[in-house]
C-alpha cells in the first residue's frame, strides 16, 4: 500500500508534508556538519564558532546568511562570507582559514572530488561524528570525552578519509611549481635548483 501512494495522498491523508521532512534534516543537521542547504542561520552561527572564529559570529546574527545561501548562491563564495562576519580584508589568514574550512572540510571534498553521495556520505559522517576516547591505564579508566576531530585509528577508513583530507596540498604545493610524494601522512617535496 505505501508504495503506490503519492506524495499528495502522503500530505492528504497521512499529514506528512514537506515541512516535516525538513524539520528531520534540520535537526539531524544540528550536531554534524551535514546537510547544508537546510542549515538556519543560528547553526551558521554555531559553526563559525566552532572553526575558532568567535569574534566574528555575532556579526552574522539575523543576516539572513544560511546553508542554501552557501550551497546555492554562486556568487556567495569565502570572501562573501568574511565579509558577511566583518572579516577585515587585512586578516589574511583569517580570510584564509575561513576560505578552507568553508570549501575544503572532508564531506563536500567526499561528494566533489570522489563522487561520494546519499547514503554512503551519511555513512561517512555517522563514522566520523558522535565519537569519544577515554584514557586506560591498567585498571583505571578516565571518563569518555567526546571528540571534536580526527578519526578512529586502526579502522581502514582512516587512511581513506585522510587522503581526502590533505589531496588539497598536492594541489597547493603544484600551484608553485614543486612537484611532490605523499604517503600517509608523510609529504616529500622536490625542489629543484639550477
Amino acid at each position: 500500500m505505501l508504495n503506490s501512494l503519492m506524495k499528495r495522498d502522503l500530505e492528504k491523508y497521512l499529514n506528512v508534508s514537506k515541512k516535516f521532512h525538513q524539520i528531520k534534516r534540520r535537526a539531524r543537521c544540528e550536531t554534524q556538519n551535514i546537510d547544508l542547504l537546510v542549515w538556519t542561520n543560528q547553526r551558521m552561527l554555531k559553526w563559525v564558532r566552532d572553526i575558532d572564529l568567535k569574534e566574528y559570529a555575532d556579526n552574522l546574527m539575523n543576516s539572513g546568511v544560511h546553508g542554501a545561501v552557501l550551497m546555492l548562491e554562486p556568487t556567495f563564495n569565502a570572501e562573501a562570507l568574511a565579509t558577511a562576519l566583518g572579516i577585515p580584508s587585512s586578516k589574511h589568514i583569517l580570510r584564509r582559514h575561513l576560505a578552507e574550512e568553508m570549501n575544503l572540510s572532508v564531506f563536500p571534498r567526499l561528494r566533489n572530488r570522489a563522487g561520494i553521495g546519499g547514503t554512503v556520505l551519511e555513512w561517512f559522517c555517522s563514522f566520523l561524528d558522535g565519537r569519544t576516547q577515554c584514557v586506560v591505564l591498567g585498571d583505571f579508566s578516565s571518563s569518555p570525552r567526546g571528540l571534536t576531530c580526527g578519526v578512529p585509528q586502526g579502522s581502514i577508513l582512516s587512511p581513506l578519509l585522510f587522503n581526502v583530507y590533505v589531496q588539497p596540498l598536492g594541489e597547493v604545493v603544484r600551484e608553485f611549481g614543486t612537484q611532490c610524494h605523499q604517503y600517509a601522512d608523510d609529504t616529500q617535496l622536490y625542489l629543484f635548483f639550477i
